[in-house]
């Protein structure tokens, strides 16, 4: 028996042996990749387990923060990576204020911050198990949402190329690595925006690179999009839940930029996770869930100035769903606003101390912010096509009608399921338990309240219509349609199943949009550069055309230039060269505050600038549009390039003017 033993275990590896010998002379032989296209792989995998490691590090800190908290589904998933996020921000930046982003302290600290976490880090792996499909129905959308993922993953992979990313998102934190410490940037005026999220980049590119960071926002997403099916399933069900997370992707926006490296993703994480314990906190008055959701409302209001509009709907919701006395809600709200503004005290404390405003750039002049650029910064007139509050009235409907990416107007293309299943979440009202009750209830305050802001911002800004400025209350949003979603369901018309009608016509919208992000990312095709068939340079240049040019001039300039950038806000791939014109105002203020082209041109050499890029394209637009620069200013400006010598042409969108005659 025992040489028997011993024959199978001695065939068993032989024939091992051999497998492996074949196959190591296939691969000789034939040469199914390059060493360049192994190396771009490699690359590709440690710079998204540096994103993943950054996930864990948060998710691990916030299932510490959160242990004794039963909050057991996989709405787990987005309560504890948002309290542990927001934690993790706050440490970043004590340490940018203070001993800086050495890495020989960075890289040991972030070492044993994983290793001290790990079982919490386990522990919070574990709860995905809870996000299941079990049918073809569900299996379908999941299906479609992996392809979403997969593609955004692939093309954070590759460099980023999208506008507020280059202006700023990743302009930030990369400028802070490379200082080693946070510092006031007084060029860049959305310095003074909280960054919460970029410091989550931050760390991430401090191991990653940039692709690090564009990576983690698509981690980000994934995160926010399992807490939205954890709260859904928990009220409605699994099929109410997957078609929650449909109800978001179905957009193109919303899909696409997953892998942007912008923060509307971690909005959306930080609103699944408020609703989530908001819904908790009317449900036990526990007072523990209410400073939670404080927390949480602070920690989005902590990614961008426009998230206080979930911290308002969310106090609107403490005074109105809440059953206590009219005492303990004004007790509660003021906990709840109390805590929401104390963790986000430290981003506030940041601008005073830099430029005597807290909340620079806005309210008033300060730091780099004179008279001029105070207007053009907060100045902006409302949308030609939205004239009147009645037409504000139905912005859901316009924004899911008329909301096209990169157009006028609403400048989203959000899907047509959020608004179609949220219209009929009041259906089945009587036949719904409490605790179904109350959620709907909650988060119908925070949608139609949000919206509410949202329409008024409107009428005086065309800035302030812009959908993505308010996805911090589309989960609630979502939470809805997927009620709606659970109504039609159980519904049929005599042997007809309206669920089932309702379902496949969701699934083809979500497909539709699946069919569009697969040609957008073939045309973009960034699996070229991650298996380093063309270089990143060759990539960006495919994908940005004449920017790709100007940049490329830029950094080919001698080591001691300083370029300054007119009517071009995209500074990332020029840095540190380069200072952009991120609110397109630097002519007329400049003008307008030395009173003449050769002044301006004087206060630009002695500021050390040697170079100025016009982007001719953008100046022709602002021209044509905004009435705010005055005709004797524009020729003032064709004055002072008079004086120089021919400016070197460049993609023919882009003027590169020598400041030295």
């Amino acid at each position: 028996m025992m040489e028997n033993n011993k024959k199978n275990i001695l065939y068993g590896l032989f024939g091992l042996a051999s497998m492996l010998g074949a196959a190591l002379g296939y691969v000789y032989g034939h040469k199914p990749f390059t060493p360049e296209n192994l190396l771009g792989v490699l690359r590709a995998v440690w710079q998204l387990a540096a994103a993943c490691c950054v996930v864990a590090l948060a998710a691990g800190l916030g299932e510490r923060i959160l242990r004794g908290r039963q909050i057991n589904g996989a709405e787990r998933l987005a309560v504890a990576f948002g309290i542990g996020m927001g934690s993790l921000s706050l440490i970043l930046l004590a340490l940018g204020l203070t001993v800086g982003y050495p890495i020989w302290l960075i890289a040991p600290l972030f070492l044993a911050a994983l290793m001290f976490l790990r079982s919490d880090i386990a522990r919070w792996l574990l709860t995905w198990s809870k996000i299941k499909a079990t049918d073809v129905f569900e299996k379908t959308i999941a299906l479609c949402v992996g392809v979403l993922i997969f593609c955004a993953l692939l093309t954070a992979l590759a460099p980023p190329l999208e506008f507020d990313a280059l202006v700023y998102h990743l302009t930030l934190p990369r400028m802070y690595l490379d200082a080693g410490r946070i510092f006031y940037i007084p060029e860049i005026v959305y310095w003074g925006m909280p960054q919460l999220a970029e410091l989550q980049y931050l760390l991430a590119m401090q191991f990653g690179g940039v692709e690090s960071a564009t990576a983690l926002g698509v981690l980000i997403g994934g995160v926010a999009l399992g807490g939205i099916f954890g709260v859904a399933k928990k009220y409605f069900g699994t099929k109410a839940a997957w078609m929650t997370i449909a109800a978001l992707l179905a957009g193109e926006s919303l899909s696409a930029s997953l892998s942007w490296g912008y923060v509307e993703w971690t909005s959306i994480l930080f609103g699944v996770a408020t609703l989530v314990a908001l819904i908790r906190w009317l449900k036990r008055n526990e007072p523990m869930d209410l400073l939670l959701t404080g927390a949480l409302a602070g920690f989005a209001l902590s990614v961008k100035y426009t998230n206080g509009v979930l911290l308002l709907t969310v106090l609107l919701a403490v005074a109105l769903v809440n059953r206590r006395t009219l005492k303990q809600r004004f007790a509660d709200a003021t906990t709840l606003g109390a805590l929401a503004a104390l963790v986000s005290l430290p981003w506030w404390i940041k601008n005073m101390v830099a430029t005597g405003n807290p909340f620079y750039p806005l309210l008033f002049k300060s730091g780099e912010i004179d008279a001029t650029r105070l207007m053009f910064f907060r100045s902006s007139i409302p949308w030609d096509n939205w004239q009147t509050w009645l037409s504000a009235l139905f912005l859901p409907i316009q924004a899911t009608v008329y909301g096209i990416e990169g157009a006028e107007g609403f400048s989203a293309s959000i899907g047509p399921l959020l608004l179609a299943f949220s219209l009929v979440a009041w259906m089945d009202w009587k036949e719904r338990t409490p605790e179904q009750r109350n959620a709907l209830y909650a988060s119908a305050v925070v949608t139609l309240g949000g919206m509410l802001v949202w329409a008024m911002g409107s009428r005086f800004s065309s800035l302030l219509i812009q959908s993505r400025l308010y996805y911090v209350i589309f989960p609630a949003w979502a939470f809805l349609a997927g009620a709606g979603f659970d109504s039609i369901w159980r519904r049929s018309a005599g042997s007809v199943r309206l669920g089932r009608m309702a379902g496949t016509l969701a699934i083809f919208m979500l497909g539709l949009n699946v069919f569009q992000t697969l040609v957008a990312f073939t045309a973009q095709n960034p699996t070229a550069v991650i298996f380093n068939l063309v270089a990143p340079e060759t990539y960006i240049a495919h994908n940005m055309g004449a920017y790709a040019s100007a940049m490329k001039t830029i950094n080919a300039l001698p080591k001691n230039s300083r370029v300054l950038m007119l009517w071009e806000t995209r500074g990332y791939y020029c840095l540190p060269l380069c200072d952009p014109d991120e609110v397109i105002d630097r002519w007329v203020s400049d003008l307008r505050r030395e009173g003449a082209p050769q002044a301006v041109l004087q206060n630009w050499k002695a500021q050390g600038y040697t170079h100025v890029l016009v982007y001719e394209l953008g100046a022709q637009f602002v021209k044509k549009h905004d009435q705010r620069i005055h005709l004797e200013e524009w020729r003032a400006l064709d004055v002072l390039f008079a004086s120089l010598h021919a400016p070197e042409h460049i993609g023919g969108a882009y003027t590169l003017w020598k400041l030295d005659k």
